[in-house]
């Protein structure tokens, strides 16, 4: 495919790399289209890939030059609300918001944003204006939670209180808890509100920084007791964290785990990640470390989805409470082996202790930062909108390749280069930090000369970016001091560390080659399947096409109908959803694998020299492409539920559509075996072509039966209903003609009176009596002709209703037909049916014309 050349061909390409989640790739492609010429809606592409990848700053850049290029573009306001509210400038969000609902008042999205970013701002001013303390939603949840019983029929596990480790047990956890959620079901209320509650008194001891020690010595038959597993961003993938812990073993009083924060967001389960951390840390305090991530803060939350799952999984009440223990998360934790032994110990000041910070960002945009200046820090409260504050920067900050600082494309921190990080370390005398925070392909990355090391602990991030899960597990140095001669271990020199660097890089060539030569031979399997398939393709279409051009065009119309009849049942009984995202199916080459070999270096820039320097065996497990996908977690916990309904629903479309769904042969028999058993083959498929094609009829038939008997219904029931109505009319019309009548009669009685009165002895031919004879004779005219009405209306009717009797015993005798077999005569006699029924349809729809043009006449001649 021949590289794009114009604007408009660059930008086509980055739409497409956007849809495939290749937001990185895309941001190339609309750099190449802006290059060319500049357009306000490439620009807020590009602005939505930076949004993407959380780079607000950057988002709220190119929003702001679509603006000034087109200031009338409403999609422009709306990607800069959204970069302005993800960096909590509120009012200016608004603002915008506001802008575009003028622009475009019918959209939803946009009303809904404006909503809930002035739902913010009210918020804030309101709590700015009234700054005083009020108590503590933690106490709330406390004293809702005593009043709260769990009824008898609730089928999860209820938690024993106050926790006792010894009786919640790995068992029970792994049995009851993990099964619990592994099965996509939640806790009680009043058990989350009490771990929610216990696990934020134990939060609130702890510093800003927590001190770990790291262990001396393992367990002999666990596994990773010997160390602290570090684990990156989880971001609510229940699933992932549930495999680390059946790989890894789960924290216990002997096994130290540290999570570096982000635990919910983006994933559909960061209320299930949280209640399984926050009831470990209430187990085991000392050994489990929870960090806050930039995912802990309440805009983050309001952005990608948490306050709203928080509502759906445990009401509105809910999400207050966790908001306010995510402020109680300390900042950083420092790992380290300066137990009482070494302090000890004599030869303390002849090696440097190991010291490695854990943080979930990066680090301070300020010099001279200490690690007592972050202990004093005031973590609880949302981090501050002021652009250089500490606890943003390690909540936000990221690494970069070059020397000193610049502004991240994040917004509000910056990002720190080597040199930083050097000094930073030198200043507290840290041996290196391990961060988490970024995505990295393979799961962790290794920066600025082994100083910095970001974990990501999430495979396959959002189901999307095929990304590799890493932990990290941190040892103490070898207690090995001689080698077998007894002596002490030399370090290396320059040209041995050159050799081993060149080994090392010979292999990672030659295993490159290996893989790609497998990838070769795979795509060459791959293709050669295609063509077979192709092939067989253009074969299947070729007998098609040949078949069809034998066919009539009447064949051609009737099953064109079939078709459609087929795909409305297919409709209504399969009833199909969206379409279903492809994922990876399971098998041991995709599940998510930790793995630790102490004789495996994974780290390119590692040498013996560091290891044996500082004694920081950085050991990174790292998760084969993908890991298990959420909606085939979800089968594996409902597989029978499935199966189910597969088999109501094939059963359905067996009843009605025969054996026209059913699979072809897998296989296709030899030449010679076809050959020999031709003749009997083809005898059988006349048969059975000769029999399909009879149930098509009869199935044809019955649906045009059923077609044509629901129409003359409707039909009917309309005719019906209008003669009903018909009837009423006339009725009220006699019956206000009667009244007419009666009016007539006593205003002439009244003028009787009054002439006999003046006029004793009136003229009997012109008198009185004679107008009250003349009027009486046009009231009994008007009478008679009502009463011709009525006679024509009920004629219409008894001539409908024997109609009607007349079509139920035909179609008796038709059932009765169909039940005997004779399809054939059946068939005609259904079509000489639907045209005689067509036939009185019309003359019923005459008569029913003729009936009103006489009452059209009558309505004349009264009037």
């Amino acid at each position: 495919m021949s590289e794009p050349t114009t604007a408009e061909e660059w930008k086509n390409k980055g739409n497409a790399q956007f849809k495939e989640n290749k937001y990185k790739d895309a941001i190339e492609s609309y750099d190449r289209s802006l290059s060319l010429e500049e357009n306000a809606a490439v620009l807020c592409n590009r602005s939505l890939c930076e949004f993407r990848l959380e780079n607000f700053g950057s988002a709220l850049q190119n929003a702001s030059r679509a603006i000034e290029i087109d200031d009338k573009f409403p999609k422009g306001y709306y990607r800069r609300g959204s970069a302005l509210l993800a960096l909590k400038k509120l009012k200016e969000s608004v603002a915008d918001f506001r802008k575009q609902v003028q622009l475009t008042p019918s959209s939803a999205d946009a009303r809904s944003k404006l909503k809930e970013s002035e739902k913010m701002l009210r918020e804030q001013q309101f709590a700015e204006a009234i700054a005083v303390e009020e108590e503590s939603v933690l106490n709330t949840a406390k004293k809702e939670a005593d009043t709260i019983v769990i009824p008898s029929d609730f089928d999860g596990p209820q938690i024993q209180f106050p926790f006792d480790p010894k009786t919640t047990t790995p068992t029970f956890f792994r049995e009851q808890v993990m099964r619990h959620l592994r099965s996509l079901k939640l806790l009680h209320r009043r058990d989350i509100y009490r771990i929610v509650i216990q696990a934020a008194e134990i939060f609130r001891k702890e510093s800003n920084i927590v001190k770990r020690i790291i262990p001396k010595r393992g367990i002999e038959g666990e596994k990773y007791t010997d160390s602290i597993i570090v684990v990156g961003d989880i971001h609510g993938q229940l699933f992932d964290l549930l495999a680390l812990f059946d790989r890894v073993g789960l924290p216990s009083e002997t096994r130290h785990f540290v999570f570096l924060g982000d635990y919910v967001d983006r994933g559909n389960w960061g209320v299930e990640v949280i209640t399984l951390l926050f009831l470990l840390k209430c187990l085991y305090p000392e050994n489990v470390t929870m960090l806050r991530g930039n995912h802990e803060t309440h805009t983050v939350n309001f952005m990608y989805g948490f306050i709203d799952e928080c509502k759906d999984k445990y009401g509105a009440k809910f999400y207050p409470i966790i908001k306010e223990v995510f402020c109680l998360l300390p900042i950083c934790a420092l790992l380290t082996d300066e137990d009482d032994e070494y302090i000890k110990s004599q030869d303390k000041d002849k090696k440097d202790p190991l010291r490695i910070l854990c943080v979930h960002g990066g680090l301070p945009s300020m010099d001279n930062v200490k690690l007592a200046d972050i202990d004093a820090l005031n973590r609880n409260q949302q981090p501050p909108q002021e652009e250089e504050n500490l606890l943003s920067d390690l909540l936000w900050a990221d690494p970069q390749t070059q020397k000193g600082r610049a502004p991240s494309p994040r917004g509000n921190v910056q990002t720190f280069g080597p040199d930083i990080t050097n000094e930073f370390c030198q200043q507290n005398k840290l041996t290196c930090i391990i961060r988490a925070h970024q995505m990295c392909d393979n799961g962790y990355e290794n920066l600025h000369n082994n100083k910095l090391f970001t974990v990501f602990s999430a495979p396959n991030y959002c189901d999307q970016l095929r990304n590799q899960g890493a932990v990290c597990a941190v040892r103490r140095r070898s207690e090995d001091k001689e080698n077998e001669g007894g002596k002490m271990v030399k370090f290396l020199t320059k040209e041995e560390r050159q050799r081993l660097a060149l080994e090392r890089r010979q292999r990672e060539v030659e295993n490159n080659q290996r893989i790609e030569s497998n990838i070769a031979a795979s795509r060459e399997q791959w293709i050669k399947i295609q063509q077979e398939e192709k092939l067989a393709a253009q074969n299947k279409e070729m007998a098609a096409k040949l078949e069809r051009s034998t066919k009539t065009d009447a064949d051609r119309r009737k099953e064109l109908n079939d078709q459609k009849e087929l795909e409305s049942i297919r409709n209504q009984y399969l009833q199909p959803g969206k379409k279903r995202s492809a994922y990876i199916k399971p098998s041991d080459k995709y599940k998510l694998v930790f793995n630790w070999d102490p004789s495996e270096d994974t780290s390119q820039d590692t040498n013996e020299l560091y290891i044996q320097k500082h004694g920081a065996a950085l050991l990174f497990g790292r998760g084969m492409i993908g890991g298990l996908d959420r909606n085939e977690q979800r089968q594996q916990t409902q597989n029978s539920f499935y199966e189910k309904i597969i088999e109501d629903r094939l059963a359905v479309v067996d009843e009605i559509l025969g054996d026209e769904d059913k699979q072809e042969d897998k296989g296709i028999e030899d030449n010679k075996k076809i050959q020999e058993v031709e003749a009997e083959a083809e005898v059988k498929e006349e048969e059975k072509e000769m029999e399909i094609k009879k149930e098509e009829k009869i199935r044809r038939i019955i649906l045009i039966r059923v077609k044509v008997e629901v129409e003359v219904r409707v039909i009917m029931k309309v005719m019906i209903s209008e003669l009903d109505i018909k009837k009423e009319e006339v009725k009220a019309e006699i019956k206000r003609r009667e009244r007419r009548l009666v009016r007539v009669s006593l205003e002439v009685e009244v003028e009787v009176l009054i002439q006999i009165k003046k006029d004793p002895d009136p003229d009997p031919e012109v008198g009185v009596r004679g107008g009250i004879s003349k009027e009486r004779e046009e009231v009994k005219v008007e009478a008679d002709q009502i009463v011709v009405i009525i006679d024509l209306i009920i004629e219409v009717k008894v001539e409908v209703e024997k109609e009607e009797g007349i079509k139920k015993e035909r179609r008796k005798s038709r059932e009765e037909e169909m039940n005997n077999h004779h399809q054939v005569e059946v068939r005609v006699e259904v079509e000489a049916g639907i045209r005689i029924r067509i036939r009185r349809i019309k003359e019923e729809v005459m008569k029913e014309e003729q009936v009103r043009k006489k009452k059209k006449i009558i309505n004349k001649r009264i009037n």
